[in-house]
């Protein structure tokens, strides 16, 4: 039912919304490490913010960059800057929320890219399940991450926990760059000939 290619792209989207939201879970309590609750709101907007500017710019990537390259070089920046958070997190909290804001912008804007993937690679009559079951297994993925990361958080602290969304998001932009046939995906215009 899933083809490889969206096997490929699919795996490693679900240790993303994992992690991200382990993260989400865990900002409470890295708002209080941060400075306290008032700090909350403002970590929650710069999470918020990153997403919402990279869909707005979603656009603007897909006419200048290959599906594949935007994937490669959006996550290896997401993920230095999810590394550049955590460690900005004990020095200087703007320069932490201005790294949160830069680490979800090429997740923004890679979503829409990803949903046109995935709507348009499969074949006719299968749309509906093969985007049945990826949203199911995205969704699954969240909740779990969301009690990892309440447990890491507790266990180990909170910057350990952006630490571990970095290495992920990097790691994920490493195997994408060595997959051949993913680096070769073209803008989304194309993809109706895979």
């Amino acid at each position: 039912m899933i083809q490889p290619l969206n096997f490929t792209l699919l795996l490693p989207l679900l240790a993303i919304n994992f992690f991200l939201s382990a993260v989400l879970a865990a900002l409470p309590s890295f708002a209080n490490q941060l400075g306290g609750p008032e700090k909350y709101g403002i970590l929650l907007t710069c999470y918020t913010l990153g997403f919402l500017l990279g869909t707005l710019t979603s656009s603007f990537v897909s006419r200048r960059l290959s599906m594949g390259k935007a994937l490669i070089y959006g996550y290896a920046c997401s993920g230095l800057m999810w590394l550049l958070a955590a460690c900005a997190a004990d020095q200087s909290f703007v320069l932490c929320c201005a790294f949160i804001v830069l680490a979800n912008l090429p997740v923004g804007a890679t979503n829409i890219m990803f949903n046109t993937f995935f709507q348009v690679t499969p074949p006719q009559d299968m749309i509906g399940r093969v985007s049945a079951v990826i949203e199911t297994l995205i969704a699954a993925a969240m909740p779990l991450g969301a009690l990892f990361g309440g447990a890491i958080a507790a266990w180990l602290g909170n910057t350990p926990l952006l630490v571990f969304q970095g290495a992920v998001v990097l790691i994920t932009a490493l195997v994408w760059m060595m997959n051949k046939r993913l680096r070769r995906i073209p803008r989304l215009e194309g993809l109706n000939g895979l």
